[in-house]
Parts: structure tokens; sequence; C-alpha cells
């Protein structure tokens, strides 16, 4: 039903390459291993995610901020931008 059972990586080799790529330039740019150590494992809790009453773009905001601090990004110039409504909004093919 969910593809379980299927042979073969869920990714493919190419996107599972690119996962390991992009995680292996975050812990460069980020402290290293040891930093990733120190930091706790964020959870989608009050605890993490004390944001309440926010709605729309101010919650986007909160929640995007709050993710660049945990994730030792802070400092980084970001910008939130609202992406446009998908057309397709299917993300994966049916397994079934």
């Amino acid at each position: 039903m969910f593809g379980w059972l299927r042979k073969g990586t869920l990714l493919g080799s190419e996107l599972t390459q690119w996962q390991f790529d992009c995680s292996g330039w975050l812990l460069r740019h980020t402290g290293g291993l040891e930093a990733l150590r120190q930091r706790p494992l964020v959870q989608p809790t009050p605890r993490f995610f004390p944001d309440r009453g926010l709605q729309g773009h101010a919650l986007a905001e909160a929640m995007f901020e709050r993710v660049r601090g945990y994730a030792g990004m802070a400092d980084w110039p970001c910008e939130l931008v609202m992406q446009e409504a998908d057309p397709n909004p299917r993300v994966a093919p049916r397994c079934w």
C-alpha cells in the first residue's frame, strides 16, 4: 500500500546522494558534528514553537525565525518568500 514492499531505495541513487551532500554541507557550515550534538532535537511542540495566536504571514515569519535559530543560522541573510500556488499539488506518484 505505501510501497514498503518494493525493491530499491525510496529516493533513488541520485536523490539519496544529494541528501548526503546537503547534510555534509550543512555540517561543514554550522559547526560540525559536535555542534549538532549540542543542539536539542527540535520537536513540533509548544516548548519549541510557543507562538500561539499568530496566523498567516506572521505565523510563517515566527516559525521561520525560530527554525533559523535552532539551525544555527540566525545571523545568515535569509528571506521568507511566499510560494506561488502549485497547479499540481501532488508530490509523489501513487504506489497502488
